[in-house]
């Protein structure tokens, strides 16, 4: 194993060999700032890799081999990179999740939902305790979808008339879905259902909207998802923990 050697030149070197890695990185960080989530596409695409692809400089540029061999081959690795993290960065899904509470939810709900339909005006919803809104925009390449989640916090009396109030207030999808599911499920506590397809006029599967309640935690949910390149749903439960952004909300 041939010793590595720290001089002035060879810092130097690194230094703006590893530039472009490190931009990789930066890059990753302001989506972090952005309230992206940082999941294992994010992970290794805009950390794992340029940090690999840093080290491997390091050992290049600090060994003792002949000085053309570096540039020749600490070019190879960043060339390699550049197209390894072109393609990776386009394909890799980004989620970006806003949250929002009190006051603040308020205002961004009533902002960025008040046009949407079936979501509902949070003058109907009682008195809450605690509210908080959440915005989840998902992109892929070309594709993308967004869920919008509203969820509501009563204190005991509160929350059994407003669970009450659901049956009244709704139709819900009581019959299997064109995709062979029941349209209801329970996630961790959360019973969720399916508003009714037909009553609402929704463009199953591009357009859902679902209502759960927690008995534990006293709370109610609102979910209103929207992908016009959806085909199709397979599971429920993995459509809203995974496309709908459950598993980051919750």
């Amino acid at each position: 194993m041939k010793r590595l050697v720290f001089t002035k030149n060879r810092l130097i070197g690194f230094c703006i060999c590893v530039l472009i890695p490190m931009a990789a990185m930066a890059l990753g960080i302001l989506f972090l700032v952005k309230d992206v989530v940082l999941n294992v596409g994010v992970s290794v695409v805009y950390f794992l890799i340029p940090s690999l692809v840093a080290g491997l400089l390091a050992w290049c540029v600090f060994s003792n081999s002949k000085t053309w061999k570096k540039y020749v081959l600490s070019g190879i690795i960043l060339v390699l990179f550049l197209i390894t993290f072109f393609f990776s960065s386009i394909s890799v899904g980004l989620k970006q999740l806003k949250r929002y509470e009190g006051n603040e939810a308020v205002q961004q709900y009533y902002s960025s939902v008040s046009e949407r339909e079936l979501m509902p005006d949070l003058s109907e919803l009682g008195n809450p305790a605690k509210i908080e809104y959440y915005n989840l925009f998902s992109s892929f390449l070309i594709f993308s979808c967004e869920t919008d989640g509203l969820i509501c916090n009563y204190n005991q009396e509160d929350y059994i008339l407003q669970k009450a109030r659901l049956d009244t207030a709704y139709k819900f999808q009581t019959e299997k879905t064109e995709d062979g599911f029941v349209p209801m499920v329970e996630i961790d506590g959360y019973q969720f259902q399916m508003l009714s397809i037909d009553e609402y006029n929704l463009y199953y599967p591009m357009e859902v909207v679902l209502i759960g309640y927690s008995d534990d935690t006293n709370e109610i949910v609102y979910l209103r998802f929207f992908d016009i390149d959806l085909d199709y749903i397979t599971s429920l439960y993995d459509f809203i923990t995974e496309e709908c952004g459950w598993k980051y909300i919750r």
